[in-house]
């Protein structure tokens, strides 16, 4: 997810001078839609970030401000000449009630974190591209010490899917 964003950011801001980012786990729709709304100070466009409003307003039943979330409302706002990124990188799927209103121009980008000997592939090449070593069993011990109920499989019930984290991974 980082690294779509940061692809993102290159492309439509280069400069970072008409980027903002917002954090959406305590901000609320109608903050980004101000923040999206608003003219670029140095470009015709704007891109604004948010982290963690989906995972915050994407469930049934979740308010903003005591109201349902204002998805539909979310999407209209958002100008042609400006990017909006909704950044959720805990997130495996994108929720019924943000994807139902999402517009037919929309890029919608997933990605499921590997599991089991995959993950423990990902974490040895990792280990090996940053200047180390690690073999596969203790790359395995690390995937279940950081992710004792996820790093193997996904469970049957979504709702109980605790992914493996891998910027977090990565970074340990």
């Amino acid at each position: 997810a980082h690294r779509t964003l940061k692809r993102v950011l290159q492309d439509r801001d280069p400069t970072g001078q008409s980027t903002s980012f917002l954090d959406g786990s305590s901000q609320g729709i109608r903050a980004v839609i101000n923040d999206i709304s608003s003219i670029g100070f140095f470009s015709d466009g704007r891109v604004v970030v948010v982290e963690g409003l989906i995972n915050r307003l994407g469930k049934q039943g979740s308010k903003d401000g005591g109201a349902a979330p204002a998805w539909k409302e979310l999407y209209e706002s958002v100008p042609e000449a400006s990017t909006l990124v909704l950044l959720d990188p805990a997130l495996t799927d994108l929720p019924s009630l943000a994807k139902k209103p999402l517009p037919r121009n929309a890029i919608v980008e997933l990605s499921k974190p590997p599991r089991g000997p995959q993950l423990v592939d990902w974490i040895v090449r990792t280990t090996k591209s940053a200047g180390g070593t690690m073999d596969k069993a203790t790359a395995q011990h690390l995937a279940m010490s950081m992710f004792p109920a996820g790093w193997a499989t996904e469970p049957r019930n979504p709702l109980y899917d605790r992914p493996p984290n891998m910027e977090q991974l990565e970074n340990e």
